[in-house]
């Protein structure tokens, strides 16, 4: 993974990430990042209309895998909230921080 040298951040998202006791440095090392708004829907696979915007936290396993934080929580058919979503059809993943995939 290459080191992000900018990071684009939401600024809620900034706040949500530094309230989680999170760095800069780590945020950047982990690349993290807010999507675009245009970009919401192709990132989920479906149409979050209700979202208005999404925190990506990329994972370390060369997949291009991705977990999204929606703001606000995305509320489901069944009317739980889900605090963290990933794109339509794909698999969970183990999350391994940068630094320690080895």
């Amino acid at each position: 993974m290459s080191f992000m040298t900018e990071v684009r951040l939401h600024p809620d998202h900034l706040t949500d990430l530094e309230r989680s006791g999170l760095t800069m440095d780590t945020i950047k090392s982990a690349g993290i990042y807010s999507v675009p708004p245009d970009q919401i829907n192709k990132k989920l696979g479906f149409n979050a209309d209700k979202i208005t915007s999404v925190l990506a936290f990329p994972y370390n396993s060369g997949s291009g895998f991705e977990r999204f934080k929606p703001f606000p929580p995305y509320v489901g058919k069944d009317g739980k909230a889900a605090k963290y979503l990933q794109a339509k059809g794909t698999v969970n993943h183990l999350y391994v921080p940068h630094g320690l995939e080895s």
